[in-house]
């Protein structure tokens, strides 16, 4: 009796300690087969290439060509690129010196609603020491826009990195 060559799927571990059972060596009946009853096979010969015969396929080897040179310049993915078509090589740095001069008028805005907001916040307070009930709700109003306008002043600064550092000092 030999080991049957084709084996079923089933997971097997009888005595529990991890390790599957015929991997170990221990086997069911059916797990075993005689010798006559092995299924008769005769080897395959396995082709074989080499680059010198005839039907040898070569790899093709990859060469840059123009279009990848040409993606480097204009990516037809992004859109300041076909923004810029019109106006030559120096249309993105046009389109980004602009972004740039929103971005920090946008800044200046946020900066003045911020400091009417820390007004407002004190106007609150004083009008919570008169005993005046709105007081309080608007310290609650404007405490909550002034971290509104804090988040979005960071993520403008974030944004304006790189641009003209010397204009984000003054806070």
């Amino acid at each position: 009796m030999t080991i049957n060559p084709i084996e079923t799927l089933e997971y097997r571990d009888a005595n529990r300690n991890g390790i599957e059972d015929r991997a170990e060596g221990l086997y069911k009946p059916q797990d075993l087969i005689l010798e006559s009853n092995l299924p008769k096979t005769t080897p395959v010969e396995m082709p074989t290439f080499s680059p010198t015969e005839d039907n040898a396929v070569e790899m093709p080897r990859y060469s840059p060509n123009i279009k990848d040179f040409t993606d480097i310049i204009f990516d037809p993915f992004n859109p300041v690129d076909y923004a810029s078509l019109g106006a030559g090589p120096g249309g993105k740095f046009a389109i980004s010196a602009n972004k740039a001069r929103k971005l920090i008028e946008r800044l200046g805005t946020i900066r003045k609603q911020k400091r009417q907001a820390a007004t407002d916040y004190r106007r609150g307070q004083a009008e919570l020491r008169e005993n005046e009930p709105q007081g309080g709700t608007l310290m609650d109003k404007s405490r909550k826009k002034y971290n509104n306008l804090s988040i979005k002043e960071q993520k403008i600064k974030k944004e304006l990195e790189g641009y003209q550092p010397d204009l984000l000092d003054g806070d």
